[in-house]
This record gives C-alpha cells, sequence and structure tokens, in this order.
C-alpha cells in the first residue's frame, strides 16, 4: 500500500504512519510545553491532531485534580489545581491570548492600535479582569460537576473539553483572513478543509470514547455550538482587527473551554 509525502513522492505504509506520527508530535508540541522529538511539519497539516494534544492537556489537569481530592482537598480548590496544571503544561499559551484579546479589543479604536496593544507584553485592566473571570467560572463549574457526577467522570470531561475545544480553531484560521503577516497564527498559515475536518470528527470520536456515561447525541450537538463559537469569534477578530491571530485564536479556545463546561452542567442536572 502507497499514498504520497507532503512533498508529492510515493511511500509505503510505514512511512506514511511516521509521517502521521510527526504531525502528531509536532502538534503536541506546538499545542504544549512538553518535550516531544519530531521531525520538521508544516503546523497547518498537523492541526488534525490538535484534539489529541488537547486531549493530553486534559488528562493531565484530570490527574491533578484527581490527586488534590484524594489527599482532601475541596472540590474548587482541586479545579483551580487542576486550571493552573492546565496552564503550566500549555504555557498559559490561550489564556494570555484571551488577555491581550481583551486588552486589545476594547482598548484601541483602530485595527493598527489594537494589535499594536496586543503585541504589549503587559497585560492592562481588561485583561486581568477576563483572566479572573474565566478562571473562576471554569473552576466553579468544574466543581459543581466533581460534586456531582465525581472525580473519575470529571475526569473524562476534561479529556473530552479540551480536546473538543482545540478542534474548532483551524475551522477560524481557514475560514477568515490573517490579522497580521508575521505572528504566530501567520507562521502556521491556513489549514485545508479535509485536514479541519478530520480534526472535529476525530475530537467528537474521541469524546464518544471517554464519555461513555453521557447521551451520545450531546457530543454532536456540542461541537456544532464550538464550531459557531469559533465562527463568532473569528467574525468578531476580523471585525477588530481584520482577521484572526494567534491571540483571537487562544482566547476563541478559553471560550470554548467554558462553553463545553456550561453545556455539560446544564444537560447533566448540576
Amino acid at each position: 500500500m502507497t499514498g504520497k509525502t507532503e512533498n508529492g513522492k510515493p511511500v509505503g505504509l510505514g512511512d506514511q504512519v511516521r509521517l502521521r506520527l510527526d504531525q502528531l508530535c509536532v502538534a503536541i508540541g506546538f499545542m504544549t510545553r512538553l518535550p516531544v522529538p519530531y521531525r520538521t511539519a508544516p503546523v497547518a497539516r498537523t492541526v488534525w491532531a490538535f484534539p489529541f494534544a488537547g486531549a493530553l492537556v486534559g488528562v493531565l489537569s484530570g490527574a491533578v485534580l484527581w490527586g488534590m481530592l484524594a489527599v482532601g482537598l475541596s472540590p474548587l480548590v482541586a479545579a483551580f489545581a487542576a486550571l493552573a496544571a492546565s496552564a503550566l503544561v500549555t504555557g498559559a499559551l490561550h489564556e494570555d491570548g484571551l488577555a491581550d484579546c481583551a486588552d486589545g479589543f476594547w482598548g484601541g479604536h483602530t485595527p493598527e492600535r489594537r494589535l499594536e496593544i496586543m503585541r504589549d507584553s503587559r497585560s492592562g485592566a481588561y485583561g486581568v479582569l477576563t483572566l479572573i473571570l474565566a478562571t473562576g467560572i471554569k473552576a466553579m463549574l468544574i466543581a459543581d460537576l466533581v460534586v456531582g457526577w465525581g472525580p473519575y467522570a470529571v475526569w473524562s470531561m476534561l479529556v473530552a473539553v479540551h480536546a473538543m475545544a482545540r478542534s474548532a480553531l483551524p475551522l477560524a484560521m481557514m475560514q477568515f483572513p490573517m490579522a497580521a503577516k508575521t505572528g504566530l497564527a501567520a507562521q502556521v498559515g491556513a489549514p485545508n478543509g479535509s485536514t479541519v475536518i478530520a480534526g472535529l470528527i476525530l475530537a467528537t470520536f474521541l469524546a464518544c470514547f471517554v464519555l461513555i456515561f453521557i447521551p451520545l447525541w450531546i457530543l454532536p450537538v456540542l461541537m456544532a455550538i464550538l464550531c459557531g463559537v469559533a465562527m463568532l469569534m473569528g467574525g468578531l477578530a476580523r471585525s477588530k482587527l481584520g482577521g484572526v491571530n494567534g491571540d483571537s485564536l487562544g482566547a476563541t479556545e478559553q471560550i470554548s473551554e467554558i462553553t463545553c463546561l456550561i453545556v455539560l452542567a446544564i444537560i447533566l442536572g448540576t
């Protein structure tokens, strides 16, 4: 069985497997601070693997949640510890984007000025307040889910939430122009449609696999909602900046996480 590499050369099945493993490792290395070995591959072609990178973050975050609960800490304290762990694993990549967007979107009056504010490493009042609110909301939702469903179920939820939240990002990357010619998102470029769809499908199936205790119809509906969130955030970024950038994509991921947790909390009756 043969196929083609990214350079168009025919390869065997073993080479295709190695290529996909390299792409998976690139996605993990791009989305987290974990030291993974890989050969260079275009990040835009690895977006199908973003859900797996997110799932890994969820596994580690859930492990911290379980550990904190196991030593007798309250669900709320354990939830904050789990969020700290996920931020540590990712280098607060998405949280930084959320804060920068809050400062830039509402701190400037022109796209150029907004981008200038977002490039500033300092956080303003909008950014700090947004991070406090976002972290507090997530912590309270996770704590409520722990009380209602227990630590192991919430561990599975965190795996699914982190995977699904990251799977919708490439949709905005594909549908909207880049706000600038430099920056992380511009370096990655726009992924193709088949790669984006593959990531959405893989994230949904992964969530179905780990969330076997909830009605399966919830997950496709949740994925559709997250795609809507990605499109709305992309449209907001285009209106404010002229297109998407790394910060707006990071903000999209954070809002997607919150959306996932809210939907789960509502449907599961916590």
